[in-house]
Order: structure tokens, then sequence, then C-alpha cells
């Protein structure tokens, strides 16, 4: 898709004004402490996560978004910061949300390892014994009061407290997963164009 090579030219160039271009009139970005009512334009998008201290953490975090690919999803749903007639078929990023989102559905929170063979331990501690290498994929996972996935932290690292297919319970590195990507991006055909309309966080706070 055109609109996907250029999204990543964009973004491996930090170019704010090229990003700017890509976006619909509105820009949700829910669940974060800046959400503009009904949707930011695309000039208060750039000047609340592309400038500033934050420029670099949200461009990392689009960067990462993309890696993972998009997935194509039937959304008829009357969305009302949408302006313009769309097509039903909306692509979402980054594609493991997915399984994560049917997880919840269930009423399971899930977190998606993105290393294969990712080592997992019994403590959360370098110092513990490793259980075995866990591949890539969606795992149960402990939920903080929000329904998030829980962070421990040690003075070496952020871990994750993840069941194994055989039910036992490990840790492993939170960097190698899901949870070090905390925003989705919907992009939507209007009037013919590709545009992006979401930019959301994934964490409830």
């Amino acid at each position: 898709m055109e609109f996907s090579r250029t999204l990543s030219e964009v973004i491996k160039a930090k170019d704010s004004l090229g990003l700017k271009s890509l976006m619909h009139e509105r820009v949700i970005t829910a669940f974060d402490a800046y959400d503009c009512a009904g949707g930011c334009t695309p000039g208060e998008v750039i000047q609340i996560y592309f400038s500033g201290s934050q420029a670099d953490f949200h461009w990392d975090q689009m960067a990462q978004i993309i890696q993972y690919g998009f997935y194509a999803e039937v959304d008829r749903q009357v969305h009302s910061w949408i302006q313009g007639n769309r097509s039903d078929t909306l692509f979402k990023a980054p594609i493991f949300l997915r399984q994560l989102n049917a997880g919840y559905s269930t009423g399971h929170s899930l977190i998606y390892v993105l290393k294969d063979s990712l080592k997992a331990y019994r403590e959360a501690s370098f110092e513990s014994s490793i259980i075995s290498g866990v591949p890539i994929g969606p795992y149960p996972t402990r939920s903080d009061q929000w329904g998030n996935p829980r962070i421990y932290e040690s003075l070496e690292a952020e871990w994750l407290r993840i069941s194994l297919p055989n039910k036992e319970e490990a840790f492993i590195l939170a960097d190698f997963t899901s949870a070090n990507i905390d925003r989705c991006l919907w992009i939507a055909k209007l009037e013919g164009v590709w545009q992006i309309v979401r930019y959301e966080s994934t964490f409830a706070f």
C-alpha cells in the first residue's frame, strides 16, 4: 500500500509536517491526559506528542507500531469524529492487538511476547533459574487495578508474570513484549484517501 510506504518514510525521517499531512481532520487520542474533546486536530497531535520532550518517545512508538504490521477489520460502526464517507474496512496496528483484544473480550488479560525463545525465569531476577524459552505469541498475565499488565520492578529490569502453556507461572522481561508498546494506530479510507484517524493509548489509567 502506497500509504504504508509513505508513513514508514515519514516516521523514519521524524517528519512532523509529513505525518500531519497523513492525518484526518480529527484524530482520537483517548485515555490520555491531553485528550481533545471530539478528537485532536492534526496540529494538536503534532504539538502534544511529536514536539518537545515527548517527541522521541512517540516517534519510537510509531516505529514499533508499524514494524509489526496492520490487520484489516470490517467496522461499520459510526464513529462520530470521522467525518465523510469511508470504507467499511479499517486498518489497525500493531497486528498482535487483534489477539489481545480477543482475550480481553473473554475476561483474560494477555500480553504478547515479541521475541522468540525469550527466557522465562522462576523469579523476577537474572539470578533466578531459567524455566524455559518462550515462543512468540500471547500469554495470560497478571493485571494491575486498571486491567493493564502488571509490571514487577527490580533493580535489574521490569518484569511481567505470565502463565506458560503447562499452567506454570514465570517472569519475563517486559521490554520484549507488547507492554513496551502502549499505543495503537487506525487508518481509514475517507473520500478515497487513506488517513490516520486514531493514535490512542491502549492502557487505561
